[in-house]
């Protein structure tokens, strides 16, 4: 089991613990997401072709130890569900770290084409980050560092591309196993 958190607002956990985690439901919410949809709009313009998924219809998650070493503590506003009850096909990790360099260009105006196919071609499938996790954070931090990027780390973010159904949400507990 990997646990996987998902930050929400306060005012939002009952109906997701109720309803489920799903992508139209950022979009109707009080707090908007300007940057993450200007992103999502800006890496899915640059998707490869062979990449099918939309971000914008992801569900956003961290996995515990990743949300400790960023200095989150934002505990009461997290909820959890298990990587093995998700659908392993539609679950992935991306460079965070790569799409933050994708915004910080688009807002200087410069091309972000290259940065954001490379964004798309670094994923990978959740089982294989999982397992892998400490090696390939420190080649992208390697990687990120050989582009002039020295203040940016490996951080990852996992997208599940679907809804997921609030049988399998839980409340995080800081007595959950680890990831």
């Amino acid at each position: 089991m990997t646990l996987l958190l998902h930050e929400t607002h306060l005012i939002y956990k009952a109906r997701i613990l109720n309803e489920g985690l799903t992508y139209t439901a950022r979009n109707i919410g009080m707090f908007k997401h300007t940057e993450t949809d200007t992103l999502n709009e800006v890496l899915n313009k640059h998707r490869p072709p062979q990449c099918s998924y939309d971000r914008s219809k992801a569900v956003f998650f961290s996995c515990e130890r990743d949300y400790i070493k960023y200095g989150n503590e934002n505990f009461e506003n997290l909820v959890t569900v298990d990587s093995e009850a998700l659908d392993q096909q539609k679950l992935f990790v991306f460079p965070s770290s790569m799409a933050d360099i994708v915004l910080k260009l688009f807002k200087r105006g410069s091309s972000v084409k290259t940065e954001s196919e490379n964004y798309w071609n670094m994923g990978f499938p959740f089982q294989f980050y999982d397992e892998n996790h400490a090696d390939i954070d420190e080649r992208f931090t390697s990687y990120f560092k050989e582009l002039g990027f020295e203040d940016f780390e490996y951080c990852p973010e996992v997208l599940y591309f679907d809804n997921v159904p609030a049988n399998l949400i839980k409340t995080y507990s800081l007595h959950a196993k680890k990831c």
